[in-house]
């Protein structure tokens, strides 16, 4: 009986053994696993430092950039609008010189419409009068410039108003010829809402555009002798004539690059 005692003990304690080992292989393995988790968290936590510094970096050197940009003050270049490669979205830095991707291309874009939008609201609250074209009383140039800024704080960068006073001749050019074209009386065209242009002026002209398509696409078009009759078709080529030939002399004369002195105002 001592001796199956002893047998059984020495086999139980064999086993403990044998699990005790087994036992302690997984608890160094667990360990090494921990460590190992540990060590690549330290890592980790590392490089999330150093990524952060970076950012913060990156971050600081775009704001001085733009900060820098923002402030930066643009002068005119010399030459005159439309003529000779000169455009005023490209002077005014939005060109598609100016920027890299299709997005900032669009962008710029809207900005400079924005822009055209502002100058054309603080025209009408200044009541722009046509007649003169870009001469106007230095009061009304200073509100312009002023409502503009205030509107789109961005034409503050160009200096003296340069830009701002481009946009407005460039309307103005635009706005002048279209109430010419439909027979509008300039004078009485103090604001963009409300131009007061004859309405009869506009129906004859209408019906005139619309008479000489109906001639164009008659079938058997024939040239009308013009011997008789033909006082009215001479007289109307007389006065566009001379409405060009004034068109002209008040574009050279008020429509030229602007002078400091404007500017300035």
């Amino acid at each position: 009986m001592p001796s199956k005692r002893k047998s059984s003990d020495s086999a139980s304690k064999k086993a403990l053994t044998e699990t005790n080992a087994q036992l302690s292989a997984e608890i160094a393995q667990y360990k090494r696993r921990v460590e190992q988790a540990e060590a690549a968290h330290r890592k980790m936590k590392k490089q999330r430092k150093r990524d952060k510094a970076k950012i913060a970096k990156a971050e600081a050197a775009a704001a001085a950039a733009t900060s820098s940009n923002e402030s930066s003050i643009i002068e005119r270049p010399p030459g005159q609008n439309r003529k000779q490669g000169w455009k005023l979205i490209d002077c005014m830095q939005l060109g598609e010189e100016s920027v890299a991707t299709p997005d900032e291309v669009e962008e710029n874009k809207r900005l400079y419409n924005a822009m055209m939008h502002a100058v054309r609201t603080a025209m009408a609250g200044a009541q722009w009068d046509y007649s003169k074209g870009i001469k106007q009383p230095p009061e009304v140039l200073y509100q312009v410039y002023a409502e503009a800024r205030q509107r789109q704080p961005r034409l503050a960068r160009y200096q003296n108003d340069w830009a701002t006073h481009e946009m407005a001749l460039q309307y103005c050019t635009n706005r002048r010829a279209h109430i010419r074209k439909v027979g509008g009386d300039l004078s009485a065209s103090s604001n963009k809402e409300n131009h007061n242009i004859n309405v009869n002026s506009i129906e004859n002209h209408c019906s005139k555009q619309r008479k000489k398509q109906n001639a164009i696409l008659k079938p058997n078009n024939t040239i009308p002798n013009r011997k008789d009759g033909d006082e009215e078709g001479r007289s109307d080529e007389e006065s566009d004539t001379d409405n060009s030939e004034e068109d002209q002399d008040t574009h050279g004369e008020e429509l030229g690059p602007p002078s400091s002195g404007s500017e300035s105002e």
